[in-house]
């Protein structure tokens, strides 16, 4: 049996599948996001002008840039192209295509999404074994 731990503070891994014709498969690992980090962005985010709206994917980026710790990219074989992709920077982040942009948003940002079935067999949580083990370290 798999666990997601439901508390923030741990790093963990998310598969998004490839949308044909929209963006490929990515990887993410990440620390998740806290409800009251969460709530300061969103109100950050709330502040900006509708003739600014541009500031609020700033603020977006800015957060998930401090929160995603790596990335790895896959064409439609699986094979990986993560050298050929520079890290999860705010400019990287800019970047993306707005529908995995808003994807990965709601899977750092929001915790609303899980992300899909990893092709790779790997699971997004630990086991509740691993969990517990590291429940006790902290």
């Amino acid at each position: 049996m798999n666990y997601t731990s439901p508390f923030t503070g741990q790093v963990e891994t998310r598969y998004i599948k490839e949308r044909e014709g929209i963006h490929c498969a990515v990887r993410i690992s990440f620390e998740a996001t806290s409800i009251i980090d969460r709530t300061a962005i969103i109100d950050s985010m709330s502040k900006v002008s509708d003739t600014q709206r541009s500031k609020a994917d700033k603020i977006c980026a800015e957060a998930l840039a401090r929160r995603l710790k790596s990335w790895d990219f896959f064409d439609a074989d699986g094979n990986s192209f993560k050298d050929d992709v520079p890290g999860p920077t705010v400019d990287t982040i800019l970047k993306l295509k707005p529908e995995l942009f808003q994807r990965i948003t709601l899977i750092v940002l929001y915790g609303t999404d899980g992300g899909d079935p990893d092709p790779s067999g790997s699971k997004a949580g630990k086991t509740v074994n691993e969990a517990i083990e590291d429940q006790q370290k902290n």
